[in-house]
């Protein structure tokens, strides 16, 4: 009867941590997390292509990655397709993030040249109004696609991993 106890208690100490180990975070944590490594994504990518001049569409898949991880390393080895959506989700919400933050800089720098050289009247004229939507061209529909692939796909892999 003893040693069965102690069998039976060895086991129970065994179990807790793999169990506990198992325990996804709830979702609003993990939505949350989500919406953290999205933003952070987005002030990166965007501080790099303002700074550095030139965008890196490469970046867009690298947000897209990031919140795919968090999601994943929160969720734990339970990721269902709630999950990949969730990333999906927030991955194009730090793309566009990230894009609109970008032009909201350049967008100042080119109001103070204008206000510089006295041609801030410019603004005023419809036709040479600077739109969020003159930020986007061909190329950033492969990075949106890239970043949603990344977001969908690396959770799955992460539950996958041993």
């Amino acid at each position: 009867m003893g040693d069965q106890l102690e069998t039976q208690q060895n086991l129970e100490a065994e179990l807790i941590p793999v169990n506990q180990q198992q325990q996804p975070a709830s979702m609003a944590l993990i939505v949350g997390g989500a919406i953290v490594s999205a933003l952070a994504g987005a002030v990166v990518w965007a501080l790099i292509a303002y700074y550095g001049n030139y965008e890196l569409g490469i970046l867009a898949s690298g947000v897209g990655a990031l919140v795919g991880i968090a999601v994943a390393f929160l969720a734990k080895k339970n990721i269902t397709q709630s999950h990949q959506i969730i990333a999906v989700i927030f991955a194009l919400a730090g793309v566009i993030a990230g894009k609109y933050i970008t032009f909201y800089l350049v967008k100042q720098d080119i109001i103070e040249e204008l206000d510089k050289l006295g041609m801030s009247d410019l603004l005023n004229n419809s036709e040479y109004a600077i739109r969020f939507s003159d930020a986007f061209d061909a190329m950033d529909i492969l990075w949106i696609v890239l970043a949603v692939a990344a977001a969908w796909t690396i959770p799955l892999r992460f539950a996958q991993r041993p």
